[in-house]
């Protein structure tokens, strides 16, 4: 019997590679239709050697859960108008202020909109882009995930050049401490040792 390669493998020159971690979408929309028309149109979406895993949540209550359960949501699509007229609304706001979570490219998609309210939501709400539905063409939407991935990736990777720059200044302060200590070991040891030479 044959061993199987697993499907998260892919041969490259006769060696098995793992697939690299795919990112992660939330899409929040009370509509199933979106949810499907969302995964047809980026079933074969590929960033970096990178696919999608698409999550779904029908209202803001479930998408809560899966942000509490995930920390590596790259972009959360939400519609605006769910079980109130401002769930996604409040949703960014949960996102961003209660969760602290300034990583996550925020979209919030509308059935119908103002160019007023699009103005306003933009002053008030800390998103990262705002389209109605039926703009989203599927060339619309491929791009707009090729735009809010690199987004996130980026900040990412500042983020992750930030916190190496913190540990590094802490190591050398570390070093710094202990080779002062040292120094003041050899400091107070060497009058000791003088005087029991003479």
């Amino acid at each position: 019997m044959q061993e199987e390669v697993p499907s998260s493998s892919i041969p490259l020159n006769g060696q098995v590679m793992l697939e690299a971690k795919p990112w992660v979408i939330l899409v929040v929309d009370d509509e199933q239709s979106v949810h499907d028309v969302t995964r047809l149109v980026l079933a074969k979406f590929d960033l970096d050697g990178r696919r999608l895993e698409i999550l779904s949540a029908l209202d803001a209550a479930e998408a809560k859960v899966i942000l509490h359960r995930r920390r590596d949501i790259a972009v959360a699509i939400i519609d605006i108008r769910m079980e109130t007229d401002s769930a996604g609304l409040d949703l960014v706001k949960y996102i961003r202020d209660k969760l602290n979570n300034r990583f996550t490219r925020l979209v919030l998609r509308t059935g119908q909109s103002s160019g007023s309210l699009e103005e306003e939501i933009y002053r008030s709400y800390d998103i990262n882009d705002f389209r109605e539905k039926t703009e989203l063409t599927k060339s619309r939407t491929i791009t707009l995930m090729y735009a809010s991935l690199r987004a996130y990736r980026d900040i990412c990777r500042m983020a992750d050049i930030v916190e190496a720059e913190r540990e590094l200044v802490y190591t050398m302060g570390e070093a710094v401490e202990w080779r002062g200590k040292e120094l003041s070991l050899i400091h107070i040891s060497e009058p000791t040792r003088l005087l029991s030479i003479s």
